[in-house]
């Protein structure tokens, strides 16, 4: 399989808006760590990941365009501390300047890559003491985490991507320098353990419900470079074990994708919020006006889902557009990546309704839509089979 990988920088202007969370105050002071926009090639398949908060699919559509040849699927890292991409309910436009910064930088990534002969090996593991259910007190602090490898013939490592199914929300609303925040520190981390001969790329999969609320010392730099070490030692350690299934050769590219047509669940549909002014009630009563005004983002009472697999040989690859629950992985057999190609918020999994938080409410989605996007997923790659 030709495989490679490069990147560009995508600068953020002083003053530039942030995105990620409705208490900030201000724009862009300064940056912390330089926002990345990877491309990389995995045989026919070329995969943009890019250190922003969402990716809507008019954007999704514009990096395809700049791009082109082959199915090209862009993701989004989901820092809370990059540019403003005007994520919410309902389909709503990327603003202009992003809609053509981001395309360009894609492009220049992709002038940059070096394809290689290389073998494509997919490893699962455990992420522990990174992050957990940020709903749960009680959670256990570990996740697991899919790696997918590209080595030479001769079994050197070329390079990596981490799908890390953690929220990369270390640092707070009150940051207003510009980061990629834990996907940019476990990004340098992994690198300086493997060597800078090898490339690394770091893309965000099923954390809908999943972020270091519970296992973080404190919400600063320091902290998630911290976190980011404590991840990159375990991912060399998962690179280390055999790989779930391992591709040589250059197999066709098998994709699919549909757009579902998913009713939305009514503002109504949701118990009182709690009193109190703690920061439950407060990401409760947030979560009820999201639901508030979802219903005139979705005037004809449909919210639209878009999802897209690719099989790579044996290798399976899922994206959705949405925000999916971890349990949503456990549905789908393949890498699952979120934020992709897409935007459409939330995508719990049917057992969390029955205890609804911030995530829940702001849903647009009811109880059974995650079973109905996973059974998409897997219908497509079934018929993908069928084509061989």
């Amino acid at each position: 399989m030709r495989i490679g990988a490069a990147s560009s920088p995508l600068a953020v202007p002083l003053g530039a808006a942030l995105g990620g969370y409705a208490d900030r105050v201000g724009g862009a002071t300064g940056t912390l760590d330089e926002l990345q926009v990877w491309c990389v090639r995995l045989g026919g398949l070329t995969l943009v990941v890019a250190d922003v908060v969402c990716v809507r699919g008019d954007l999704a559509d514009s990096v395809s365009a700049a791009l082109g040849g082959g199915p090209v699927w862009t993701t989004a890292t989901h820092t809370h501390s990059g540019p403003d991409l005007n994520c919410g309910p309902g389909i709503r436009p990327t603003p202009a300047p992003w809609l053509e910064a981001i395309p360009a930088a894609a492009a220049e990534a992709a002038s940059r890559v070096v394809v290689a002969d290389a073998t494509l090996a997919w490893h699962a593991g455990a992420l522990h003491g990174v992050g957990s259910v940020r709903a749960r007190t009680d959670g256990a602090p570990s996740v697991p985490v899919d790696v997918l490898a590209a080595r030479d013939d001769d079994g050197r490592l070329r390079g990596v991507v981490v799908v890390s199914p953690i929220h990369p929300t270390v640092l707070p609303a009150g940051n207003t320098r510009v980061s990629a925040d834990l996907a940019g520190a476990v990004r340098r981390a992994v690198r300086r353990r493997l060597g800078p001969s090898t490339w690394v790329v770091v893309a965000t999969g099923c954390a809908g419900d999943i972020s270091t609320r519970m296992t973080r010392r404190a919400s600063t730099p320091e902290e998630c470079d911290r976190l980011g070490e404590l991840a990159a030692a375990q991912i060399v350690d998962v690179l280390a074990t055999e790989p779930i299934h391992l591709e040589r050769g250059d197999p066709p590219v098998q994709a699919g994708t549909r757009t579902l047509r998913l009713p939305i669940r009514p503002a109504e549909d949701v118990p009182a919020a709690p009193s109190g002014d703690g920061r439950i009630a407060h990401t409760y009563r947030q979560g009820l006006a999201v639901a508030r005004e979802r219903m005139t983002r979705h005037p004809d009472g449909v919210a639209m889902l878009r999802v897209d697999t690719v099989r790579l040989g044996a290798i399976r690859l899922a994206g959705i557009g949405a925000e999916p629950y971890l349990a949503v992985r456990d549905l789908v057999d393949g890498v699952v990546l979120g934020y992709a190609n897409g935007y459409a918020g939330y995508l719990p999994d049917a057992d969390a309704f029955e205890t609804p938080g911030y995530e829940v409410l702001s849903s647009p989605f009811r109880p059974d839509a995650a079973g109905r996007a996973t059974r998409a997923i897997n219908e497509m790659f079934e018929a993908e089979e069928s084509d061989d």
